[in-house]
Formats: structure tokens, C-alpha cells, sequence
């Protein structure tokens, strides 16, 4: 017995179809590949900004509280710190800033650098340490008496006023942040 197969013309027509299917597949599947990639790249990259926004807004905080507690202990009148009348900074800002915190020359004239108010070693650097110290500027408001009398006032019994304004770097020295308080001191 004899047999015999014979080879159709349709058949013989599908042969090379398997490929180029599993080609466009294997295409699909690397365009796929290569935009998630793009995607966390760019994540990545948000997070990294998002951690160092954090960092300066942390080394600000430090800053200020600070800053607050050098002024509380020492009187600047009496010590001759370094402090402005309220008003001083803005005053000085140059005209093209909305804000006087957003004038360079008004941190590099006014500001006191806060030493040890952040960890600035370098095995910090880069995992969540910052690239400068913080900086304050401190404003003098004036008094806020005890009471409204006439002794209170000309006997200077109350609380100075000053406003605490603070800068603070991320790891990288674009990254800034800037936080402000009130303080009342009271000094003997």
C-alpha cells in the first residue's frame, strides 16, 4: 500500500505568516518596554525633586528653630547681634522681586548663617543631606507691652517682637525653601 501526500497551494502560501506575527508581537512588546522605561525614568526623577524639596524645607525648619532660640537667649539690642528693623529687608529687595526672601543680595547683606543647625557631613550629602547651612534674617517689630499703661510702655515691660524668616538647601543648592515665624522674647 502506497501512500501519498500531496502539499495544497494554500498551505504552502502560510509558511512565513508564524514569523512576521511573532515579529509585530516581539515589536509591540519592546515599544511597550522602552515607554515604561521612559515612565519610571521620569518617576524616578519626581521623587528624587520631591525628596529634595523635603530636605530643604527640613534644613528651613532647623534653621528657624535656630535662629528663634539664639534670639531668645540673647537680646540682640544688648548683644549687638545682627538684626533689622522690620521692614529693613523688604525695603532693600530690588524692584523685580515679588517677595524680598527671593532677592539673593538681601540673604548674602542680612542673613546670619545657622552653623549646626544641619548635618553637613559629607557621607550626608546625597542621602538626604544638604549642600549649606541654613540662613536667617530677624526683623525687629517692637514691643508688645504687658499692658496698655503708660509705665508699661515707657519702662518697656512686655515681650520684642521679631520676625524670624529662614532659608534652608536640599542636597542640591537649587532646591530652597523658606519658612517665617513670630517670636516674643522676653529679656530681664
Amino acid at each position: 500500500m502506497k501512500t501519498h501526500f500531496s502539499h495544497s497551494a494554500s498551505k504552502a502560501g502560510q509558511d512565513g505568516a508564524t514569523l512576521i506575527i511573532a515579529l509585530l508581537i516581539l515589536l509591540a512588546m519592546t515599544v511597550l518596554g522602552t515607554s515604561s522605561m521612559g515612565t519610571l525614568t521620569m518617576q524616578e526623577r519626581m521623587i528624587s525633586n520631591m525628596r529634595d524639596e523635603n530636605v530643604a524645607f527640613q534644613a528651613a525648619e532647623s534653621g528657624l528653630a535656630a535662629c528663634e532660640l539664639n534670639l531668645r537667649d540673647n537680646n540682640p539690642a544688648v548683644s549687638q547681634s545682627n538684626y533689622q528693623q522690620q521692614g529693613n529687608a523688604a525695603a532693600n529687595a530690588g524692584g523685580s522681586y515679588t517677595y524680598w526672601w527671593d532677592d539673593p543680595s538681601i540673604w548674602s547683606t542680612f542673613g546670619i548663617d545657622m552653623p549646626g543647625a544641619v548635618d553637613r557631613s559629607s557621607g550626608s550629602r546625597g542621602k538626604g543631606g544638604v549642600s549649606a547651612d541654613p540662613i536667617c534674617v530677624r526683623e525687629h517689630i517692637g514691643l508688645a507691652p504687658d499692658d496698655l499703661s503708660f509705665e508699661s510702655r515707657s519702662k518697656r515691660i512686655g515681650a520684642e517682637m521679631y520676625t524670624v524668616t529662614s532659608k534652608g538647601f536640599g542636597a542640591e543648592q537649587t532646591s530652597e525653601s523658606v519658612v517665617q515665624s513670630v517670636v516674643f522674647a522676653r529679656y530681664k
